[in-house]
This record gives structure tokens, C-alpha cells and sequence, in this order.
């Protein structure tokens, strides 16, 4: 007998994945917060203007702001740390 869960039409199932999405961005959005502002300077930390806060140009200024190849960087690092961490799942199911 199958849950009627998993019999859930198609714009349903859009909607689900959008509001939990959605949701995960919110409950997040704290977190990444309190990373972008350890890093920046106080000046742009507490400045009046919100968009100051957000680009922070007092810190680009003497810091200097990360660029496209700090993303793609990033970016490479994670998916190799992912397939190694799936690499190490699947050696083991072999091994046992």
C-alpha cells in the first residue's frame, strides 16, 4: 500500500521543494550574516547605509574584496572535498 504522500502531483511538489527552499534560505541567512561581518572592518559593519554594510567599501578599500577567481576557487575546493567525502562512502561499501 502506497502513501498518498508520495502520489503528490506535479505543481504540488514544485511548491513543497519552493517553500522549503525558501525556508532554508531564511533559517540560514543568520548564519551567513555573522560570517560576512566577522569579516569586514567595524566601519562598514555599523554603517548607517545598508547597502555600505552589504559591499562594505572601507574594507575593500584596505582589505581589498574578494573576486571572481576567489568564488571559482571556492567553488572547485568544495566539489572536490564532496567527492572525496562520496569517494570515501563508496570504498567502504566495497571493502565490507
Amino acid at each position: 500500500m502506497e502513501s498518498k504522500i508520495f502520489n503528490l502531483s506535479l505543481p504540488l511538489k514544485i511548491t513543497v521543494a519552493l517553500v522549503i527552499s525558501f525556508w532554508c534560505l531564511i533559517a540560514v541567512f543568520p548564519l551567513l550574516w555573522i560570517f560576512v561581518m566577522s569579516i569586514k572592518l567595524p566601519v562598514d559593519s555599523f554603517a548607517s547605509n545598508p547597502l555600505e554594510v552589504i559591499f562594505g567599501p572601507a574594507t575593500k578599500l584596505q582589505v581589498g574584496g574578494l573576486s571572481i577567481i576567489n568564488f571559482l576557487v571556492i567553488g572547485v575546493t568544495i566539489y572536490v572535498l564532496y567527492k572525496i567525502y562520496q569517494l570515501r562512502f563508496s570504498f567502504f561499501s566495497i571493502v565490507t
